[in-house]
């Protein structure tokens, strides 16, 4: 397999129906060295001696439902699939470990399950039996059109239907718009209908329900819960209806044409007079929930752009894929605009007329190669916020980080986990025109131990070791560690002296949607070789949204919306090219790591996709962006100590054990959404700073590309 130089994961895809029995190994990361031929030696495919059977049936009739298909997945990225037989049993062959599994009757079906997944221990050579599914009938049809202002059917509009109950954002059924019609099989009862439109199109969402911006704030404002702020914005632009049982209503949806435009240019000085030009990219307008993306090209022959959208209020952004500038839009680009209207936003593009240089090293002193060297700078009068790196090369651990002059950064390094190293400190750089002085980063040894019990309170108010919880730490020097704890709640964490270590953990039940964590992190100074610290972790304010998986055909793609109001967009074309499509999303809390430039903010979900035909998971870059749409109240920000403006949509990377923020996405703080563009799966969250950077005048976001080779 020819590769470039860089830090690998190996991924091995089992066709199921050829090998029901046998499922990849779980293989660590591995460099390759430039003109090296990497030797994996014999790999051993895993067999399943375990399974979960049960059957699945519905609520009127006992007998069994055949033909549906179970899907289990687990959150690392295992996946097994069966098919009910004549009575509805099913067996279902896998390794050992907790899976989340669901019956996924199709759109066309008169059956929802109306449950979430359920979440099924296997231990080694074990059979869990039992577990049933019953599903409810879909008696009533809702018959959907899409007219444009006049009354017309819009013919020419494809997008995805969906009904959900009132007080849930997830959907109870959903189904294609095909020439501007759809059908939605739901059982009888009260529902929210509304509409996604593909990115781009020639017709946005019309606000169905007035609410003054009044009004809307303080709603927003109250809101406890996530959920609750993504049920505000999307009840805007749905009708409710109400359905009896073997009856069929009609509705009809209203759609803006995109008869307005923002126009602009991009310059590259303050005055705006001098154009930017040979700029690639993209600039997008975000205009709320169901498809109110609409992106256009920056025209690289005098950096001129045009977006076509509806009348409403929109919230623009950019990203850059041209070297020598950084993302920076500016703090306020909410606009509102009026039907046929034309409204001008001009943008200044900042220059990286500056780099960070230097070497990376291992513990013993030897470069250290494919490592990850990264500087952040945060926002102050004068200065942007600034999140990249450059990956460590050959022959000496060599890296350098383009940058804007002016500021101080912070500059670190990371490493894949399994190579046991801790991070070196940070060093603080001020760089101006040119290069800088190289620096070193050497990663350190662990010289010390922090260990511990974790407890939780009963039901009673008596504390209770926390078995298999997870326990975080990070320091004020810039490194961090975490490790689970063991059946009885005991943990170690591997730590260097000589700095405050900051430790908290979390705990996510085994069954049901309960977590728990600290409600501050604990503070140890360590002066000697060891230090201990018991921690208490409290029942979260909000639970886990339930785990949530489906399959569909890339080329009409995909939207669904999780539990708590969560939103996952799959463009026509954007996955790659296999007939069937799976795609998982698990909410996580533990395994996350909590570092001093990011700590999740509240949980992450980990979302896989994989070929239906052969169980291989995709981890090439996508064919275009998929939108993902995070939630937040206003309760949790003041909680964590969090500032709105420094939150930030980030992947994990496993190739450098750390998170990595992403370039492009949008704010809307007045209804507490962020919608992020991304180009390949992993576990992503919105994250924050562990200690707060404040908020000065002047102050805007920079984020730039970040590009790993070999690895998510």
């Amino acid at each position: 397999m020819p590769v470039s130089a860089g830090t690998y994961k190996l991924w091995i895809g089992i066709d199921e129906v050829t090998y029901p029995y046998w499922s990849s190994p779980q293989l660590p990361p591995f460099n390759v060295a430039t003109g090296e031929t990497k030797d994996l030696g014999d790999i051993y495919l895993v067999e399943k001696t375990s399974a979960i059977k049960g059957r699945v049936t519905s609520s009127s009739d006992p007998s069994g439902i055949a033909g549906l298909r179970l899907h289990a997945w687990q959150h690392e990225g295992g996946w097994a699939s069966t098919t009910t037989g004549s009575d509805g049993s099913y067996v279902m062959s896998v390794l050992s470990g907790t899976w989340e599994i669901n019956v996924e009757p199709p759109y066309t079906s008169t059956y929802i399950t109306g449950e979430p997944p359920r979440r099924v221990p296997v231990d080694d050579n074990e059979t869990v039996a039992d577990v049933d599914f019953i599903l409810q009938e879909s008696a009533a049809t809702i018959q959907g059109r899409l007219l444009d202002l006049d009354g017309n059917l819009l013919t020419d509009v494809d997008g995805w239907a969906y009904a959900r109950e009132p007080r849930a954002p997830e959907p109870v059924a959903g189904a294609p718009v095909n020439r501007g019609e759809f059908s939605l099989n739901v059982p009888s009862g009260t529902y929210m209908v509304g509409l996604h439109l593909p990115p781009g199109g020639g017709y946005s969402l019309r606000e169905e329900q007035e609410v003054g911006p009044l009004a809307s704030a303080q709603l927003v404002a109250r809101a406890k819960t996530p959920a609750e702020v993504a049920l505000l914005d999307m009840s805007k632009r749905e009708q409710r209806v109400t359905v009896l049982a073997s009856s069929s209503v009609p509705i009809t949806l209203t759609l803006l044409p995109n008869d307005s435009l923002i126009v602009g240019g991009f310059f590259t000085d303050d005055d705006k007079t001098v154009p930017a030009v040979g700029l690639n990219g993209e600039v997008f307008a975000m205009g709320g929930m169901g498809g109110a993306w609409q992106p256009a090209p920056i025209d690289p022959a005098d950096g001129r752009f045009e977006i076509r959208v509806a009348a409403g209020t929109w919230n623009l952004g950019y990203w850059l894929d041209t070297s020598g500038y950084v993302n920076s839009p500016p703090p306020d680009t909410r606009l509102t605009i009026s039907s046929t209207q034309v409204f001008t936003f001009n943008f200044t593009v900042v220059a990286t007329d500056a780099s960070i240089q230097g070497v990376i090293l291992d513990p013993d002193g030897n470069p250290l190669l494919h490592a990850w060297a990264h500087a952040h700078r945060q926002r102050s009068a004068s200065s942007a916020a600034i999140d990249t790196g450059d990956e460590s090369k050959p022959p000496d651990g060599g890296f350098s980080i383009a940058v804007p002059s002016g500021g101080t950064y912070d500059v670190g390094a990371h490493c894949p986990e399994d190579w046991g190293y801790i991070q070196p400190d940070f060093q603080m750089v001020t760089p101006t025109g040119g290069a800088t002085a190289p620096i070193t980063l050497q990663f350190k040894a662990s010289n010390g131990t922090i260990t511990g019990t974790v407890y939780y309170h009963d039901e009673a108010g008596n504390p209770v070791y926390g078995p298999w919880a997870w326990v975080w730490a990070w320091s004020d020097d810039g490194q961090h560690t975490g490790a689970p704890t063991d059946f009885q709640g005991r943990y170690q964490l591997n730590v260097v002296t000589g700095t405050t270590w900051h430790v908290g953990a979390c705990y996510q039940a085994e069954e049901g949607s309960l977590f728990y964590e600290t409600s501050a992190p604990t503070d140890i100074v360590m002066t000697t070789a060891h230090a201990s610290a018991d921690l208490t972790i409290y029942l979260a304010d909000t639970a886990l949204p339930p785990a949530a998986a489906d399959t569909f055909d890339p080329s009409v793609g995909w939207t669904n919306t999780l539990a708590d109001g969560t939103q996952i967009e799959i463009p026509a074309g954007a996955m790659p090219p296999p007939a069937t499509v799976r795609i998982s999303g698990t909410p996580l809390v533990e395994e996350l790591q909590n570092t001093l430039t990011a700590r999740p903010f509240g949980f992450g979900y980990a979302i896989a996709a994989y070929e239906e035909s052969t169980g291989n998971q995709i981890v090439q870059n996508f064919n275009s962006n998929v939108l993902i749409t995070f939630y937040y109240t206003d309760a949790e920000l003041e909680k964590r100590g969090v500032d709105e403006d420094n939150l930030s949509p980030a992947y994990f990377s496993t190739t450098t054990n750390s998170w990595t923020k992403v370039e492009s996405f949008s704010v809307d703080k007045a209804a507490n959404r962020v919608t992020v563009q991304i180009n390949h799966f992993s576990t992503w969250a919105l994250t924050a700073p562990a200690r707060d950077e404040g908020v000065l005048d002047g102050e805007h976001s920079v984020f730039l590309p970040l590009i790993l080779r070999g690895g998510s």
